[in-house]
């Protein structure tokens, strides 16, 4: 279980401070996942990093954030950077920029194995090759490990950093605005890991569609760094009781539309 309680996340500048997140609190069970949804702006993302301890570095973040019961916010880097990739994983919304433009993507995925102990070089193949099958890509698997990043199309790209998390075998998966902007089969992709591969994980998922936030267990509603409207997806995309939360949903894509 992961257990947020007033998460608060400060931004100092060169004369003044700034909140920017302010007394964030929910939790997220294993297979019951967590729809963060909110205007461009609102904190969606800084909370996102928040949890991840990657805010910039001249955030600053208090309050407790625990993860199966032990506190991580305020651990050391190199704890960290231990949990990333490992422990911790983080699907972006555009997969193209996340990747290291440098490495070819076998690369990406026997360096994310090995970090998960997988230390013989055929076994991590294999993994791989069943990872992207996973993540939609078995036809073209092979060619998809000789590639650099920049020569996958948009989905491509954004289903083979769908394939290193299910690598992961991660505690807690935080997707940012995971089917914005791609193709319906590669959004319908990852709702089918929602229902399969992440359902002993931790998964947070910041969106504007109302149709994916609809498929999760829970909703948190921000606006200007603040929980607004918090409670069972059903109950908060249906009968919302915050004006806020009534105008957001109107707004919000529906209907299949993952544009």
């Amino acid at each position: 279980m992961l257990q947020v309680e007033n998460l608060n996340v400060k931004a100092e500048f060169d004369r003044y401070e700034g909140d920017i997140l302010q007394d964030i609190s929910f939790c997220v069970c294993q297979g019951q996942p967590l729809a963060i949804i909110g205007e461009s702006g609102s904190g969606k993302t800084m909370c996102a990093l928040a949890l991840l301890g990657l805010l910039p570095s001249n955030c600053v973040a208090s309050g407790s954030v625990k993860l199966d019961g032990k506190e991580i916010l305020g651990l050391k880097e190199r704890r960290l950077n231990a949990m990333r990739g490992c422990e911790l994983a983080y699907i972006p919304q555009s997969g193209a920029e996340f990747l290291n433009p440098a490495l070819k993507i076998s690369s990406h995925f026997y360096e994310t194995l090995k970090k998960s102990g997988i230390k013989d070089r055929r076994s991590r193949r294999e993994i791989a090759l069943q990872k992207l099958s996973q993540a939609g890509l078995a036809d073209v698997g092979e060619e998809v490990l000789a590639k650099y990043p920049h020569q996958l199309s948009g989905g491509q790209a954004q289903r083979t950093v769908l394939a290193l998390s299910l690598c992961q075998n991660a505690r807690l998966i935080i997707a940012d605005e995971p089917t914005k902007g791609i193709d319906s089969e590669t959004a319908q992709c990852f709702e089918r890991c929602m229902d399969t591969a992440f359902k002993e994980s931790c998964l947070i998922i910041i969106t504007h569609d109302v149709r994916l936030a609809a498929k999760c267990h829970s909703v948190a509603v921000i606006k200007d760094g603040r929980i607004v409207e918090y409670g069972a997806a059903g109950e908060v995309l249906s009968a919302p009781s915050n004006e806020y939360t009534k105008s957001l949903i109107a707004a919000m894509p529906k209907d299949g539309d993952y544009a």
